[in-house]
């Protein structure tokens, strides 16, 4: 049997095209609406991992960008921030440590603060090394190794050094992202001992 070609009326081929033209248009305005979605989903995943204050963001080790004395070690919670040539002796150090928490966006405290005086065996005389030990009603040791001293600070050190509650307020941060690849961040310290107005870090 041969097959026989339908003929549509002029105004069956109009309204064909238009419902071709109808899909077309429908199809365009799904595409932009879901290529829409997804900048959107782009721009808050975004804005999240730069404007969120996470503490990883803080993670690693930081050094400031002129001396290299100040030294900052965030690990998770725990943040450890050092000052390097105490005294301007190279063999001691002085350590804090503390738990790392958010105040605001990009901005991080420390609480939980503890003192301690890091002591490089090698490079002074055993006798000194025994009378810090021995100074009980200031230092407390924590750890000791062949080459390295730990003496954390009493309260009544702690006291007599930071008053006023001190050490609360001695670690404010301020964190600059990276806002786009290739960009550096950078952190800042501020207090009115030794960061007045700020020491600035980077990795």
């Amino acid at each position: 049997m041969e097959e026989q070609n339908i003929m549509l009326t002029p105004e069956e081929e109009q309204e064909l095209k238009e419902l071709e033209e109808k899909g077309s248009s429908l199809s365009i305005v799904k595409n932009v609406l879901i290529g829409s979605i997804a900048l959107i989903i782009m721009f808050l995943v975004y804005g999240l991992l730069v404007f969120y204050p996470f503490t990883s963001k803080m993670s690693g080790k930081w050094i400031d960008a002129e001396s290299g004395t100040y030294q900052i070690n965030n690990s998770g919670k725990q943040s450890e921030f050092t000052i390097k040539n105490l005294s301007g002796n190279p063999n001691l150090s002085l350590v804090f440590k503390g738990d790392l928490y958010s105040v605001g966006s990009n901005r991080y405290k420390t609480k939980d603060v503890q003192p301690y005086l890091e002591v490089n065996k090698d490079g002074i005389p055993n006798e000194t090394v025994d009378e810090l030990k021995n100074q009980t009603e200031a230092y407390k040791v924590t750890k000791e190794t062949d080459s390295t001293l730990l003496l954390a600070y009493t309260n009544d050190a702690i006291k007599k050094s930071f008053p006023d509650n001190q050490l609360e307020t001695l670690f404010y941060y301020e964190l600059t992202p990276k806002y786009f690849f290739g960009q550096e961040a950078h952190l800042k310290l501020r207090n009115n001992t030794f960061a007045d107005p700020t020491i600035l870090f980077s990795k």
